[in-house]
């Protein structure tokens, strides 16, 4: 499965963004917390000491009636007699009775959903009376505030990070647009085999305005060479086309019209032979040429199966050569269509000679046509060598063959980058299917009328 640059780093920011956002607003979060808790110590701390003074300062502060004098800053102060009686000052409605006095301690007293901060200082007065002064800070609304927060956070963090994380993911593939377009480039390019085609550079001069710049150069050099390759082909075809047409003629006139030695007819034969597939190479190669500088398809109606059937009756002797029995089958209908009769025939002729030439001594070789409505199917099997699974995506290319066995035939390459050719200008597609060992099946579908 692919795996898309745009959500791994998405991921990654994804999971970088939460581990900060959870540091920074978990330390902002406890550090609050601790600080304001701690603040609330402190403050009680500071009423309790400042009634102590003012103890000292006004003793008769126990009978002391201004109440509001024992609260402040939501701090509540409270004055016990030595064995805990209640004298003067304010407690809170909830808080529990009977709470044990500890001197100079902080205590923490939570009743339910209240909580509470204790602290209790044993003072004397002049004589030496001892009395229990107590402060109570309530820190409930802090703890409600926390969960309010908490809940805040666990509610709206997620939120947080996937907004960021879709924000994040757009901007990522904003940024990014500019490799599917190459990648959408060199797709076509593989499909249509067209290297005129190129990438249209941003306007920002970046890494990625470089990245198309160099894939565009690397196209227009692979543009050359290609175009040169072919200029070599179509020159050499060309220039050897004579040459080995006066070697052809020569051979049949020797052969055909003086006396030779059985030696010296054996080497002209031989001479005769390979001037004759170099013709045939020379033919492809020029037929090769048309075809890559635009080839004007001369379309008519035909008949595939009369086609068909001429070819095999063409083949017949090349395959009783081989001891090979043509099978020839079709689905009843008509095999009526548009198309090229000279590209077809050759087609058919390339496909059914593979057959024989790398069928099994014996074997057989079958051709089946099937009229599927809007279009006609041709297959043609062997029970032959077959090809190996490795090389089915590769035949298709000039002057690819198979290695090994395949190398004894006499061939060049072509024939199959031919076939293939002829059917996509005749809008149809051609299938491989092989068992190394066991055979091949070509199957060729033509639309019936290829401008729909």
């Amino acid at each position: 499965m692919t795996q898309s640059i745009k959500w791994k780093i998405t991921f990654w920011y994804t999971g970088i963004l939460t581990i900060v956002l959870a540091v920074v607003l978990g330390s902002a979060f406890l550090s609050s917390e601790y600080y304001s808790i701690d603040n609330m110590k402190a403050e009680l701390l500071d009423e309790v000491y400042d009634l102590e003074r003012a103890f000292a300062e006004t003793p008769a502060y126990l009978d002391h009636q201004d109440l509001p004098s024992y609260y402040d800053d939501g701090i509540m102060l409270s004055l016990y007699a030595q064995d805990g009686t209640f004298l003067n000052g304010i407690l809170p409605d909830d808080f529990p009775p009977n709470v044990a006095f500890s001197d100079e301690v902080l205590q923490e007293i939570s009743q339910m959903e209240d909580h509470w901060f204790l602290y209790d200082l044993q003072i004397t007065d002049s004589s030496d009376t001892a009395y229990w002064i107590r402060g109570i800070n309530s820190y409930s609304s802090i703890a409600r505030m926390i969960q309010r927060l908490t809940r805040l956070l666990l509610i709206l963090g997620p939120l947080l990070i996937l907004f960021t994380a879709f924000i994040g993911y757009r901007m990522i593939r904003r940024a990014l647009l500019p490799v599917s377009a190459i990648t959408s480039t060199a797709r076509e390019i593989e499909r249509s085999s067209d290297l005129t085609k190129r990438i249209t550079p941003g306007k920002i001069r970046d890494e990625f305005y470089d990245l198309t710049e160099t894939f565009n150069e690397m196209l227009t050099r692979l543009e050359q060479v290609l175009q040169q390759e072919k200029q070599f082909s179509s020159d050499a075809a060309h220039e050897l086309r004579t040459p080995v047409s006066v070697i052809l003629g020569h051979c049949e006139y020797c052969l055909d019209e003086l006396e030779l030695t059985d030696e010296v007819r054996e080497e002209i034969s031989r001479i005769y032979q390979k001037a004759s597939q170099m013709s045939r190479l020379v033919s492809q190669l020029l037929t090769i040429s048309r075809a890559e500088q635009g080839y004007q398809l001369e379309s008519e109606e035909i008949d595939l199966s009369v086609i068909a059937e001429t070819v095999l009756e063409e083949m017949e002797e090349a395959a009783a050569a081989r001891n090979i029995r043509l099978i020839y089958t079709k689905a009843s209908g008509k095999y009526l269509m548009e198309g090229d009769m000279i590209l077809l025939t050759r087609m058919l002729m390339n496909l059914v000679s593979n057959a024989i030439a790398y069928g099994k001594p014996g074997g057989t070789a079958r051709i089946h046509l099937q009229n599927e409505g809007d279009f006609l199917s041709v297959s043609v099997e062997d029970d032959g060598i077959g090809i190996p699974r490795e090389a089915l995506d590769k035949i298709w290319n000039r002057f690819y063959r198979v290695d090994q066995s395949r190398s004894q035939t006499e061939g060049f390459g072509l024939g199959l980058f031919m076939v293939q050719w002829i059917v996509k200008i005749h809008n149809g597609t051609i299938q491989a299917e092989s068992s190394y060992g066991k055979g091949s099946r070509f199957l060729v579908t033509l639309p019936v009328n290829r401008t729909k």
